[in-house]
């Protein structure tokens, strides 16, 4: 009979299915790191039954890529012909419950909770009675494990379940966007109006709540205690956690020997590791055989001190530090040292998650970055900004900000507005990175930095931040007082700042404002402006940026250009340009497809198929691209005077917001209803879309709007 320990290997590998044996990429979970977590032990207790199970022909091990796990291959395994059959032969474990609920956001990493039952029941009875528990207690202890078991049983019994991990410099507005899954939130003020809307039958996980940045903790903090009838929040973070003194606390402690032999397994002198290591669990699996047992007054962090990372050789040490010093997860295939991935898997040194992410476990990058001598440091940040500068990946330019202002670098204001300028749906981390940036920075720096803090925060329809940011200026920003100026509504006085600014200095920032505002400061039909925003946008100076912002740069004024483009109907041109913005990486996948749609309501006809097929990519989404897309749709209807307007226009629904972005979007809807309009109400209508402009800063399209209730004899 197959002792239980391969049964149970057998039992992981057998869903995987045999076409894998093939693939170039495959599942970490076939790697030895993944089944050990999966089966919730430690690695080594995995070596002699695995080991049998090769020898004996069931299961074969090969090296294969695997997926976000770096460049070098590793070893994987599957089960052979023969381990399948005798798979077939075991006696089937329980089978768990069908999972009726629903899961959005990335799933803490799997693995059984030995020892935690108690645990889960306690939180799951303070959840009964409070609307946020927190899970507090070491780094390292199970926090996340308990947090995901408590959330499947919610699952199991119909909830519906919101994860969303924090990473140093999330707000709630990205917080939202992950927790709802489908749309883009840009400011948070929308985003605690999604949250409101959640039923009790909901649970929100937010996991690493110690990582919440003093710039978003108010609003987080208010999202998760305001609603007593609401969703239930569960809120994971090491010991000492600075939440609520309203939030009911479950604190976690080390394991009790039983489950934590059952972690170690079959693992030589056991009884010896236990005893120094205790029930920490993420200590035991960090143990291997040959490591130093800490001695018996020494703590977790010191035996991760000078046993787990004193072992390291000196490229692994590298390589822990540049994961250290990361603010949130990336992809083992994007970090600098990729080929080390594997070793510090092998090493139970790293955390993955669900959505392909990975980062050091909690525990070790604290030690590390406790450890980390100044000279050290400082190597690690230089070879890093180096590397994310040459990055394609979407997240290098914010990633680059980040090691810069740990350097202490000056003239980090102009790289911030690049990636203001190309990732609206960010500008919740980008205001997080601005405050550190303003705490560090030189005299000479801070004007600039605050002006861009303000123009961010205006955009995000943060008004009382954006003053407190103009006010501690020595001398304002023009360009951040014209973003408020045209909040105000003072969209001349706006307009005249940025050309005087855009005549007066070479600078990038007021000129892509002034063209932005120009280029969404019209109607469907007013395009006579084209070539000169063109010449305008070519005559940009962006090889003079610095080397790390020109990338970032190039973006911004080619999605200025796209849409320029588009408005002018020259859609080969567009095309070509998209094709080129979309080589680069720095646009995330959906960015790309999103622009697509843009083009293609542009170009092609408008069809039944197609409102379709964009109704269908649209579907679930209340994003501001997304409602940008269909507004466009809309205008070109009203505009061919297509069948299905006027349904496709009364069954679009928009919400008033902070933003010029959403004003606009308001403004622009009530100019397709008044233009749809026949009766006597046009021309008030015309008037009311005429105002709603002014109010989103768009002057010139209000004075058009103006002359034509004034021409129209219909009212």
């Amino acid at each position: 009979m197959l002792p239980e320990a391969q049964a149970r290997i057998l039992r992981w590998l057998g869903p995987f299915s045999d076409g894998l044996r093939e693939a170039w990429d495959v599942p970490r979970d076939l790697s030895l790191p993944g089944m050990a977590e999966g089966l919730g032990l430690v690695r080594s207790a995995l070596h002699v039954p695995l080991g049998q199970l090769v020898e004996d022909g069931l299961v074969l091990v090969r090296s294969a890529h695997v997926i976000d796990g770096g460049r070098r291959k590793r070893n994987v395994h599957h089960l052979t012909e023969e381990g399948r059959r005798v798979l077939q032969g075991l006696a089937s474990p329980t089978e768990a419950t069908a999972v009726p609920g629903q899961w959005f956001g990335p799933r803490a990493p799997v693995g059984p909770a030995y020892g935690r039952d108690a645990d889960v029941l306690g939180v799951r009875g303070a959840l009964d009675e409070h609307t946020a528990v927190a899970v507090t207690g070491l780094a390292g202890v199970g926090k996340s494990t308990v947090a995901r078991c408590l959330a499947e049983a919610w699952c199991d019994e119909g909830g519906t379940v919101r994860w969303a991990t924090v990473d140093a410099y999330a707000a709630l507005s990205d917080l939202a966007s992950t927790l709802d899954g489908t749309t883009t939130y840009v400011d948070d003020a929308s985003a605690a109006a999604w949250l409101q809307q959640r039923t009790r039958s909901e649970l929100i996980v937010l996991d690493g709540c110690e990582h919440i940045h003093s710039a978003h903790a108010d609003m987080i903090w208010r999202a998760c205690t305001d609603h007593a009838d609401g969703a239930r929040w569960l809120l994971v973070g090491r010991a000492p956690l600075q939440s609520p003194e309203t939030v009911q606390k479950h604190v976690l402690n080390p394991l009790e020997n039983e489950a934590a032999m059952h972690i170690l397994g079959d693992v030589e002198d056991a009884e010896a590791v236990l005893s120094r290591l205790g029930g920490h669990p993420l200590a035991l699996h960090l143990h291997r055989p040959g490591l130093a047992l800490p001695e018996k007054d020494d703590d977790i962090e010191g035996f991760v001190t000078r046993a787990v990372l004193a072992d390291l050789t000196q490229a692994e040490s590298a390589a822990v530090d540049e994961l250290a010093l990361l603010p949130f997860a990336v992809s083992g295939d994007e970090v600098r040292q990729s080929e080390l991935v594997g070793a510090l898997d092998e090493r139970a040194l790293l955390q993955w998650w669900s959505t392909g992410g990975l980062q050091l476990h909690a525990l070790v990058r604290h030690v590390r970055l406790e450890t980390m001598h100044p000279e050290q440091r400082d190597e690690a940040v230089k070879l890093a900004i180096d590397h994310w500068s040459a990055s394609q990946s979407p997240l290098a330019p914010l990633i680059t900000l980040h090691h810069r202002i740990m350097a202490d670098e000056g003239g980090v204001a102009e790289a911030a507005a690049a990636v203001m300028n190309t990732h609206a749906a960010g500008l919740g981390r980008l205001s997080a990175v601005l405050e550190d940036a303003l705490e560090r920075a030189s005299e000479p720096d801070q004007d600039a930095l605050l002006g861009v803090a303000a123009d961010v925060a205006v955009r995000r329809g943060e008004v009382e931040r954006a003053r407190r940011y103009l006010d501690a200026m020595d001398a304002p920003d023009p360009t951040a007082q014209a973003a408020m100026l045209r909040l105000e509504g003072r969209t001349e006085e706006a307009e005249d700042l940025l050309v005087n600014a855009v005549q007066t200095s070479d600078a990038l920032r007021p000129r892509i404002a002034l063209l932005t505002a120009r280029i969404e400061d019209r109607l469907p039909e007013q395009n006579e402006d084209v070539e000169d925003l063109l010449s305008h946008l070519d005559a940009m100076k962006i090889g003079s940026l610095p080397v790390h912002e020109r990338r970032s740069g190039v973006v911004a004024s080619g999605l200025l250009k796209f849409s320029v483009l588009v408005l002018g109907g020259r859609l080969n041109d567009a095309t070509e340009l998209l094709a080129d913005l979309a080589s680069t990486d720095a646009l995330s996948s959906k960015d790309v497809t999103d622009l697509r749609w843009r083009h293609a309501i542009a170009n092609d006809g408008l069809t039944p198929k197609f409102v379709s097929a964009l109704k269908g990519h649209l579907s679930g989404r209340d994003d501001l691209r997304a409602n940008a897309l269909r507004m466009s749709l809309l205008e070109r209807m009203v505009q061919e005077g297509h069948a299905e307007a006027r349904t496709f226009s009364r069954d679009l629904r928009l919400t008033d917001g902070p933003t010029l972005a959403e004003r606009r979007l308001l403004a622009r809807h009530a100019t397709c209803s008044a233009r749809l309009t026949e009766d006597a109400s046009r021309r008030t209508k015309l008037l009311h879309a005429a105002a709603l402009h002014r109010l989103a800063g768009s002057v010139r399209a209000a004075k058009t709007l103006v002359d034509e209730a004034h021409t129209d004899r219909r009212g």
